[in-house]
């Protein structure tokens, strides 16, 4: 099955929701000419309990081989390592081959396996020397950016002959030697397969694991290939982190319906204890009850109990169509905000987000030449949101229906210590915020401006000329409460009237 199918199966299944700890909950929309000028007041509260660490590897990006060229790679590329003349990187984590891709490439050609249907690519993309070589010299302060590559396992999980699984194991492991031999000293993390699941057209019985012969047979024979696989792999390589995958909404369910139980078990406990982590797909929403985004603290939560394994890799997640009412883009920005902070409440500490480029073009981080409105958003956060998240809690005080999600870490601002607050607005025109901090130690906002505007209401998208400073009012309250004013959305010259993303840095 091609890529953009599997993808189809994840945008039209699984929903989008808000945070429910850090942020209350959204309803994006799109204002009608009506409403544009609507006036709305919104009091954000920043408190600094409970604090989550933030990884700088949350970060991250699939390298979808099939919808980048190699020749298009350097413009691709640096559209996601750096901004114009502010070229911090946002992206501190590849995943490569990316995607679905990982179970059809074929490593040693540089391209798609033979047994994939028709690729839609028109020529090969970045090998995978060439790839880490490049992400290799790129660095973030002095770490230098990581690498995730995936291993396929469709030829095992696939076969309709168990006879030939012995086999197909043995040649399997072979390969994922040979790429481990060129490839180990640079790449720390490895995943043993895309999405098992989804194989042989397992994902298309709705049935639970209990009761679906063919989830089941696919389930086996992915881990026969990990118990075989762990102990090889980790005899030759100490040192790598090996990853096996299932779908996160099946932890916490009975133990027969559970991936992750029923996986462990079949493995056997020698050659479990030799698998680092657990890799996942966050998809998730606010509309499908069994991928709510709400939801992934305690699921993962569940994933730990279930593998007895903490290192927990989100190596796909995005919010995309069909997950809520509005959802595209900068429409959909609160949920992506919120989606972020979901997982690293979780306690995920690594994420590459799905896709980068060339599938949905509303939540695509780059059209190749230059960032989407989802991408500076991406960069936003990768700037502004790392160290502590903190509580960020929005009360919709007037005007239309609807909420603006915010963002706030403890974070190092301009060499002080800080507060960084990232604000998507929900598209209402004249958006008034009230933001107030107590207890935080915070005296002054020390930096405000607009980091994205949609401009204007027709659609028309500028990526440069609305990143202008916010006008920023701000009070020292009798109880010792920071009090700042702004306005989003505006509706004048130089600031967007209908969906804008502001950074405001405070000290």
């Amino acid at each position: 099955m091609s890529e953009p199918a599997m993808r189809r199966y994840h945008f039209s299944r699984l929903g989008l929701t808000c945070f429910t700890v850090l942020v209350s909950g959204i309803t994006v929309f799109h204002p009608s000419p009506a409403d544009a000028q609507a006036t709305t007041v919104k009091s954000i509260t920043i408190s600094m309990q409970p604090q989550t660490p933030i990884s700088t590897l949350m970060y991250g990006a699939n390298y979808v081989w099939t919808e980048t060229p190699s020749g298009q790679y350097p413009a691709y590329i640096n559209q996601l390592i750096g901004y114009a003349a502010q070229p911090s990187a946002p992206v501190s984590l590849f995943r490569y081959p990316g995607g679905w891709a990982g179970e059809w490439y074929d490593w040693p050609a540089n391209d798609i396996y033979p047994g994939a249907a028709a690729p839609t690519y028109t020529s090969p993309g970045e090998p995978a020397g060439q790839f880490l070589q490049y992400v290799q010299t790129m660095a973030i302060g002095s770490a230098t950016r990581a690498a995730s590559f995936v291993l396929q396992t469709q030829d095992v999980i696939t076969t309709q002959t168990p006879a030939q699984i012995p086999a197909l194991i043995s040649q399997s492991i072979s390969g994922y030697l040979s790429l481990l031999s060129l490839y180990a000293a640079n790449v720390r993390y490895w995943e043993i397969g895309n999405e098992w699941w989804l194989q042989n057209g397992g994902a298309n019985n709705t049935a639970p694991l209990s009761t679906n012969t063919l989830l089941t047979k696919n389930l086996t024979r992915y881990a026969q290939l990990l118990a075989a696989a762990a102990p090889k792999i980790k005899a030759e390589y100490p040192n790598v982190k090996i990853y096996a995958t299932a779908d996160w909404t099946t932890a916490g369910l009975a133990a027969d319906n559970d991936q992750f139980v029923q996986l462990r078990n079949l493995v056997g406990p020698s050659a479990w204890a030799l698998i680092d982590g657990i890799s996942i797909h966050t998809y998730c929403g606010t509309t499908v009850t069994l991928s709510l985004c709400s939801s992934l603290p305690t699921q993962v939560k569940a994933i730990e109990q279930d593998t007895g394994k903490s290192d927990i890799f989100a190596s796909e997640w995005s919010v995309g169509p069909a997950q809520s009412v509005n959802d595209f883009g900068i429409q959909n920005a609160s949920a992506t905000v919120s989606a972020l902070q979901d997982m690293a409440m979780a306690g995920i500490d690594k994420a590459t987000y799905w896709p980068s480029v060339g599938f949905v073009s509303g939540i695509d981080l780059t059209t190749g030449t230059n960032l989407t409105p989802t991408g500076m958003l991406f960069r936003a956060m990768a700037l502004g949101y790392e160290g502590e998240a903190i509580p960020a809690t929005v009360t919709n005080v007037s005007g239309p229906a609807g909420q603006t999600v915010a963002v706030a870490a403890v974070n190092n601002v301009r060499g002080r210590n800080g507060i960084a607050v990232i604000i998507p607005s929900n598209g209402d025109g004249l958006e008034t915020i009230d933001l107030s901090l107590a207890g935080t130690g915070m005296t002054k906002v020390a930096n405000s401006f607009v980091e994205y505007a949609q401009y204007p209401t027709s659609g028309t998208a500028d990526t440069t000329a609305f990143m202008v400073p916010l006008s920023t009012t701000v009070e020292q309250e009798a109880n010792g409460t920071l009090a700042a004013q702004f306005v989003l959305n505006p509706g004048i010259v130089g600031r967007g009237s209908n969906w804008e993303i502001a950074l405001i840095e405070l000290q």
